[in-house]
């Protein structure tokens, strides 16, 4: 069964561009990894833009639950750095898994 890794992304307004031009190629790189096979990419709009941020969510769809454990365990840690190291501080990520009932 599939499902859905979800990643809600609050980017300081400041660096939107740099940062939609970032997110389209890790998106891009993402899903070359085993067990992905669809994404999709979303503007959050949001009531109140807290600290002018703006909103993304991405949704990425895996093949199986193993899939999703697998690119936790060999590859989140190495993704998830590299917009640290570039955005350090202008961003937050908050992250979920997506089950069909």
């Amino acid at each position: 069964m599939s499902v859905i890794y979800e990643v809600t992304l609050y980017i300081d307004a400041e660096i939107e561009a740099e940062y939609d031009k970032w997110l389209d190629e890790h998106i891009a790189e993402m899903h070359e990894l085993p067990g992905f096979v669809g994404t999709e990419k979303f503007h959050l709009e949001m009531d109140e833009k807290p600290h002018k941020q703006v909103g993304r969510v991405v949704h990425y769809r895996l093949e199986s639950r193993q899939a999703y454990e697998d690119y936790l365990k060999n590859h989140a840690d190495r993704m998830r750095d590299k917009g640290l190291q570039r955005f350090a501080g202008r961003f937050s990520a908050a992250r979920r898994i997506l089950i069909p009932a």
